[in-house]
């Protein structure tokens, strides 16, 4: 794991939710995860998706300050994506949300978490940014 560059992710980091991973597979191709774990109860908690939608806008800055490249975040937000504002900026910035779209055998939006007590729930993502995108075939 590589240190935060900036203050806002050190802090998202010491929560224990937030994580960024660096991976290089040789010459110049290097892949950014930034790993996170939502607050609990997102989906029913304005309070917990707000804590949450701030460990995302710390991650925004922590990607801001990254040579451009491939970047994955992969979370469980313990919300649903329209539970959080800061995705909006994801999404605007041209990321791409890979569980929303349909891939051989995945179709888009497939349920993540299959509580005993309720309905079969996507809680789980993976996004991409345009530069990683482009090595995606399957997901």
């Amino acid at each position: 794991m590589r240190e935060p560059i900036t203050s806002s992710f050190r802090d998202a980091m010491d929560t224990g939710l937030a994580a960024r991973f660096t991976m290089s597979t040789g010459g110049n191709f290097v892949l950014t995860v930034l790993v996170l774990y939502g607050h609990t109860g997102g989906h029913s908690d304005t309070r917990n998706a707000r804590a949450t939608d701030t460990l995302l806008i710390a991650i925004q800055q922590e990607i801001a300050a990254l040579q451009p490249g491939p970047i994955a975040l992969v979370a469980d937000l313990n919300a649903d994506s329209a539970d959080l504002l800061a995705l909006r900026e994801f999404e605007h910035q041209g990321w791409v949300d890979l569980g929303a779209r349909d891939f051989p055998g995945t179709p888009a939006d497939t349920p993540t978490c299959f509580p005993a007590n309720g309905p079969p729930t996507r809680r789980d993502y993976v996004w991409v940014n345009p530069t990683l995108l482009g090595f995606v075939d399957h997901f």
